[in-house]
């Protein structure tokens, strides 16, 4: 075997033998499905019967380390969009209080479509020592129930992530078994 077959067989051996993530994939768990990222991966799904609550936290583990993590509380009611919004606000500004987090508001709540979907949005900005971190709060109302989305990248790129959290917000649909 020539040199250049050898390379090119050990290169083929080296992509084929190497898992990498081709597109979005799908989740779907207890009646909801949706399309997530490459890479990202649901690392919690519980739900609160006492509560009337569903908290699903995705994790992305790009090796690349592109620090995005994204909440989802699920109200099994369909509640008032404002005051959830304004609720989940309150609640991040009082935990950043408490752990000495700077915590900005940067713009909201505003209301805006993605897919047919009618929302609330707000976006936000924060930093303890040398991290930084932005993010968006989303919340809408699909199939009777109320979802709350609350996504953090690592750095100040909120706005090249918004296409990220609009594409999984489309994506929702209601599973049936």
């Amino acid at each position: 075997m020539t040199p250049c077959k050898l390379i090119f067989c050990l290169f083929f051996l080296f992509i084929a033998c190497t898992e990498t993530p081709r597109g979005d994939h799908p989740y779907t768990s207890d009646s909801l499905t949706m399309k997530l990222p490459p890479y990202w991966k649901v690392i919690k799904d519980e739900t609160d019967t006492a509560i009337g609550q569903r908290t699903i936290k995705i994790d992305d583990q790009n090796p690349k380390g592109t620090g995005n993590y994204l909440v989802i509380c699920q109200l099994h009611v369909n509640a008032d969009l404002k005051m959830v919004l304004e609720k989940t606000i309150e609640s991040i500004q009082e935990v950043s209080a408490e752990r000495s987090v700077a915590f900005k508001l940067l713009t909201g709540p505003e209301a805006l479509r993605i897919g047919n979907l009618q929302a609330l949005r707000a976006t936000y900005e924060g930093s303890k020592d040398d991290y930084n971190y932005s993010g968006i709060f989303t919340v809408f109302h699909l199939d009777g129930k109320t979802y709350s989305l609350a996504f953090t990248t690592k750095g100040n790129n909120t706005v090249e992530k918004t296409a990220i959290v609009d594409k999984i917000i489309r994506s929702f649909k209601k599973y049936s078994e």
